[in-house]
């Protein structure tokens, strides 16, 4: 060291000192910080916190209506619950067969475990369940009913990838439907 430190008048040893305190302070301030984020995600994690997804209800509903294959309408809240099991709930759920709603549920949820997947990449649903739920079956001219499938559209040109969707698959655990209206 060519001269002593200014501020303190002491040597380079004592300065290399003093940043090396300043340093370990940093770093356990850094720490500090850093245990207090991860514990706010894992205390969120643990009592879960609910996220209002209603602003997105239009693209979900058009998810639903390509993944069913008709029309599906969301008319009221939909909710999400991050936790360790997440759940989506979604308020005043219709799908439509073209003519009217074939199927209406007042309060639709969905519960999913995350630990399968974290482990094994196997999706585990813990519940299913509905709500004030209507089922009006009905047979068209032709004797189709309109609870059935419905074809996928062909399309005349390949898929953009070769990994092409694959068919979800998924454990079920439970499925409950309450105040159930079937009408046929």
């Amino acid at each position: 060291c060519a001269r002593p430190s200014a501020w303190s008048g002491r040597g380079c040893a004592d300065a290399a000192g003093v940043m090396a305190g300043r340093r370990r302070r940093w770093l356990i301030g850094l720490l500090a910080v850093s245990v207090l984020i991860v514990s706010a995600v894992v205390l969120a994690l643990a009592i879960g916190l609910e996220v209002d997804l209603s602003r997105w209800r239009e693209p979900l509903a058009a998810r639903l209506t390509a993944a069913l294959g008709r029309p599906v309408t969301l008319a009221g809240p939909v909710s999400a619950r991050l936790s360790l099991t997440p759940s989506l709930e979604i308020r005043s759920l219709h799908v439509s067969d073209g003519q009217a709603d074939w199927l209406r549920i007042g309060r639709a949820r969905l519960v999913l475990a995350v630990m399968p997947w974290v482990h094994d990449r196997r999706w585990v649903v813990r519940e299913l369940s509905g709500e004030d739920v209507a089922i009006d079956l009905t047979r068209g001219p032709g004797g189709q009913g309109n609870w059935a499938a419905r074809a996928a559209p062909v399309s005349a040109e390949p898929a953009a990838d070769a990994a092409s969707p694959r068919a979800l698959a998924f454990d079920l655990e439970q499925v409950s439907l309450k105040r159930l209206a079937l009408s046929y």
